[in-house]
């Protein structure tokens, strides 16, 4: 059986690839080659590894690994009479990247027609094997063709009452960033619907009744003027109806 290597290092990582470094047996026993194996710290499967011949070896390269994540590292030695494991085994996480895409990508439109035309934008994080790396922030970019493009930039992926124009088509685009950079982006569209007329402001000034003369039959019509922008503006859509409702009041 070959003596085990020892001193297990990894002198160079990458986010998916590392070198590892390890001192050969003391004793050269028969032909040997070396295996150093990546295993998964959290699933405790081996996940890569990489080979080379020779008793005077002492590095090879793992590739295939996930970014930012924990591998315990162990070399093998190898010969005809069987196989040890180095005792000294090394535990070493893979360097960040730019993460994958954010989950639960949600816009919400204000649905009391009421108010004037808000969405909420929210989301979650990438999945733990797609973090790749501690986020720093999240980007939100929304508008609609022809329009101004938004930008906002928060710690959690959430962005309250953001004022929309009603009857536009708004592609609404997220993505995560950790250090290295941005991660992959996340988009969908909305239609955003009319919701009820909005007033202006209240006043009295609003509705004037005119003058009689304006009027062809005094006994059956009265004359009412306003000023439309006062009354209801389209923020909250095209104006396709106006309507004036009069009752008749108690006769004293």
């Amino acid at each position: 059986m070959p003596h085990p290597p020892s001193g297990v290092s990894v002198p160079v990582k990458n986010s998916t690839w590392i070198t590892v470094q390890w001192i050969k047996p003391d004793v050269k026993t028969e032909p040997t080659f070396y295996t150093a194996t990546a295993i998964d710290y959290i699933t405790k499967t081996n996940t890569s590894s990489c080979t080379t011949n020779g008793f005077e070896s002492t590095t090879c390269t793992i590739e295939n690994l996930d970014e930012y994540w924990p591998y315990t590292i162990v070399v093998i030695a190898t010969t005809v009479s069987g196989s040890t494991y180095s005792t000294d085994n090394k535990t070493v996480r893979t360097q960040e990247d730019a993460p994958g895409q954010v989950t639960g990508f949600r816009v919400n439109v204000e649905s009391d027609v009421t108010k004037p035309r808000t969405v909420n934008v929210t989301c979650n994080p990438p999945t733990e094997r797609d973090l790749n790396g501690i986020i720093t922030n999240y980007t939100l970019v929304w508008g609609y063709p022809g329009g101004t493009q938004n930008q906002r930039i928060s710690r959690t992926c959430s962005w309250l009452q953001i004022a929309v124009e009603p009857q536009k088509k708004y592609t609404f685009t997220v993505w995560a960033s950790t250090k290295p950079g941005k991660g992959k982006t996340t988009l969908t569209s909305e239609d955003i619907q009319a919701g009820a007329p909005l007033v202006v402001a209240e006043s009295q000034q609003m509705i004037l009744l005119g003058s009689a003369s304006s009027v062809s039959d005094t006994e059956k019509q009265f004359r009412v003027d306003f000023d439309v922008s006062l009354v209801c503006d389209t923020r909250n859509g095209e104006i396709t109806n106006r309507y004036v409702f009069v009752s008749e009041g108690r006769r004293g």
